[in-house]
């Protein structure tokens, strides 16, 4: 893209040079912020009327249409919250997710917010070029805004508004933003369709992983009711054990985190929830977030389970599965399983990955999902012979290696196109591109 003719210095490191007819400017020269709170829960009268109240929860899209919870007239006439008129900016100022991304968006309609959002006005500033502006530097502007609290982030108000911003003339910031809106708009399409490809291609990996650990290769034998539901019918010479029949299960166990010995110089794989990422890309894990030693596993409830242990997640992130590639131990969140001589460890991972719908079935809990030991000790899996289980295996790591590649390869071009879109932001903003119809 085409640059400005001439640059001067910004005098902030993060920005760089802008053009010469741009100036920097504090965000409380251009704008005011304001907030909300939470009406009692304990007054009913507060709660289910029209008027939609914001939280952090509900900005995710560019716009906000409609919130989870609504409130009364009652309420904004007796509490903290305030209301802003359809079209109004706002910003999550305290939530998790600033550890890694500040939302922005518009509300479509009159709303309410809570504490954790903040509300803009501006004068002679574009609203939409603030909001790109805060997307194209987003990890820019966390180093400087953010600090840790005890269970959430929060961005610094007041270094918030003596941040400096770009201010290109008025005219220029509704160019840029419109030129944006156009790409963006494009790029998201892009990353929509790509999105929904890998959802069908996760679909029909699912499905064929189930057709071969459920029906097993050979669609001419005879075939009888398993008795359980998410089983179907099973071939007639198959079947249906518990997995503690042919397993020996384990659970994990936190060692003392107040407690340093256990975690100092840890030579340990403790897999966690923290591991979470790492289970729903891998087959085989060999490393963790955290390490513990020797120490921390004598001293508490956990044990080390040798490798090709199979592990199964039952907490939070239910149904996560992968082999153990090495001796490791993991926390309370986890089962493991050490096959007997009549379950090969690869099948029963791949019984695993073919029962998720079930398993988030016996799920209970709505704040954290969880599945009761009981339950853990109910579930079964289909059986054929260990000869048939190693050739229905051999056969969907053959079967699964394009279906894997075809999703890592639409992975990629999804990074690819949220850095494009991320890095086009920045340089537009920051003025190391000029749009076009821009004129100097």
């Amino acid at each position: 893209m085409e640059r400005y003719s001439a640059y001067k210095d910004s005098s902030i490191d993060w920005i760089g040079k802008i053009p010469t007819g741009w100036n920097i400017r504090r965000v409380k020269t251009f704008a005011t912020a304001s907030g909300g709170g939470t009406p009692s829960k304990d007054n009913l009268a507060y709660w289910n009327g029209d008027i939609p109240w914001v939280s952090s929860a509900e900005v995710k899209q560019k716009f906000i249409d409609d919130t989870s919870q609504h409130i009364s007239e009652e309420a904004v006439e007796s509490s903290s919250t305030n209301m802003y008129p359809a079209g109004t900016t706002v910003m999550v100022v305290r939530s998790g997710i600033l550890k890694h991304t500040i939302p922005v968006a518009f509300i479509t309609r009159d709303m309410a917010v809570n504490q954790d959002i903040k509300a803009f006005t501006f004068n002679a500033y574009s609203k939409r070029f603030f909001r790109y502006f805060i997307n194209g530097m987003n990890d820019q502007l966390l180093l400087v805004l953010t600090k840790s609290a005890t269970t959430v982030d929060n961005i610094d108000m007041d270094q918030f508004m003596i941040c400096p911003f770009t201010y290109p003339p008025t005219q220029e910031q509704e160019l840029i933003a419109d030129y944006l809106d156009k790409k963006t708009g494009a790029i998201d399409t892009a990353v929509a369709d790509i999105e929904r490809s890998i959802e069908l291609l996760n679909e029909y990996r699912q499905s064929v992983i189930s057709e071969a650990v459920t029906k097993g290769l050979d669609p001419t034998v005879p075939m009888k009711d398993s008795g359980i539901d998410w089983i179907g019918q099973i071939p007639e010479h198959w079947q249906v054990t518990k997995i503690v029949n042919l397993a020996t299960r384990k659970s994990g166990h936190t060692p003392d985190k107040k407690n340093e010995a256990y975690w100092r110089d840890g030579d340990i794989v403790w897999v966690s929830l923290a591991d979470s990422p790492k289970l729903r890309q891998q087959h085989y894990i060999s490393e963790s977030c955290t390490m513990t030693n020797m120490d921390g596993i004598r001293h508490s409830s956990a044990e080390l389970l040798p490798a090709g242990s199979v592990l199964l997640s039952r907490d939070a992130s239910i149904g996560l599965t992968a082999i153990a590639s090495k001796e490791l131990a993991v926390s309370q969140h986890f089962m493991a399983y050490i096959c007997g001589p009549n379950l090969y460890n690869e099948y029963l991972y791949y019984v695993f990955e073919s029962m998720q719908q079930e398993l988030q079935r016996l799920s209970m809990g709505s704040t954290i999902p969880t599945i009761g030991l009981p339950l853990i000790h109910q579930l079964v899996t289909p059986l054929p012979s260990v000869d048939e289980q190693h050739v229905i295996v051999n056969h969907l790591e053959r079967k699964l290696t394009d279906i894997n590649s075809l999703i890592q390869q639409k992975q990629s071009l999804l990074v690819r196109l949220k850095e494009y879109r991320s890095s086009l932001i920045s340089e537009c903003v920051t003025g190391k591109v000029k749009i076009p119809g821009v004129e100097e």
